[in-house]
């Protein structure tokens, strides 16, 4: 039978599970395989790949150029490139991001592998990817996976020189006012005056917290003022803005520590005692 035994060698993505993201039309997509013998023939790839590689070392051939790959890395593979990998046992998570989401000035180096530490999130970002019903949170989610690519030096752009001084506050304004709105993360930029890499770091710079997650602050915060004025849980979610009740209840519960229910229970408690 030989070292690699009678099963027979999976072909590039056979036997794997691929699926697309929600929110990005096919543009991002998670790819999973379990550990097992499989080869990949030339391909190109026209996606930013960031794929943790669990099982053995590993070698991909990229443009002709050999790269031997320690054991669960994490690969880094720029868009466009033709690449290859001989027979191997490996497991794998990747998450593919096309082009259209990248900076538009992106000059990505050499396809490269990091240590696993290095995106030690990288499998909850994929499942969170997956199941996430929220646009603007998708959105963010994927500007940080690419932003944490480029700070490794996988690229370099020059997006962040268009930086206003001003954006982060521009931003903050619009969702104090609006936080129930479905806004986009591109939207918000735009409203900003910026792009969407330099407003994330604009605002976790001024504000120590992502736009995302200060809206989701703040439909909290409005949630608990509509709930000690005696409104209904189930009539609360469609006025602060998330998609259903079940959204709501699992970020309230998450950033106050107990459903709204019991936060509607306590208070109706304290006004008795």
């Amino acid at each position: 039978m030989g070292r690699y035994g009678a099963a027979r060698v999976a072909v590039a993505l056979e036997r794997c599970t691929v699926q697309n993201a929600a929110h990005f039309n096919g543009d991002v997509h998670v790819t999973r395989s379990a550990r097992e013998d499989r080869m990949f023939p030339d391909r190109v790839s026209d996606t930013l790949g960031i794929c943790l590689l669990t099982g053995g070392s590993h070698q991909v051939v990229f443009d002709g150029r050999k790269l031997d790959i320690p054991a669960n890395s994490i690969l880094l593979r720029r868009p466009g490139s033709i690449w290859s990998s001989p027979r191997s046992t490996i497991g794998f998570v990747c998450v593919d991001i096309g082009r259209d989401l990248l900076p538009k000035d992106a000059r990505w180096h050499h396809d490269t592998f990091v240590p696993a530490s290095a995106l030690p999130a990288l499998v909850e970002i994929a499942d969170r990817l997956i199941v996430e019903d929220d646009r603007f949170a998708q959105q963010e989610r994927v500007v940080k996976l690419i932003d944490t690519v480029v700070d490794l030096g996988f690229s370099r752009t020059s997006e962040a020189d268009s930086e206003r001084p001003h954006a982060a506050a521009i931003a903050r304004d619009y969702l104090e006012t609006c936080f129930a709105s479905n806004v986009s993360l591109d939207d918000l930029a735009f409203l900003a005056g910026t792009n969407r890499f330099s407003l994330i770091r604009l605002f976790r710079r001024a504000y120590n917290v992502t736009p995302h997650a200060f809206q989701i602050r703040l439909r909290i915060e409005h949630t608990c003022r509509l709930l000690r004025a005696g409104i209904p849980v189930h009539e609360i979610a469609p006025i602060v803005g998330f998609s259903d009740q079940s959204h709501l209840t699992r970020h309230f519960a998450r950033v106050v520590g107990l459903t709204p229910a019991r936060y509607a229970r306590t208070v109706r408690a304290s006004y008795v005692g």
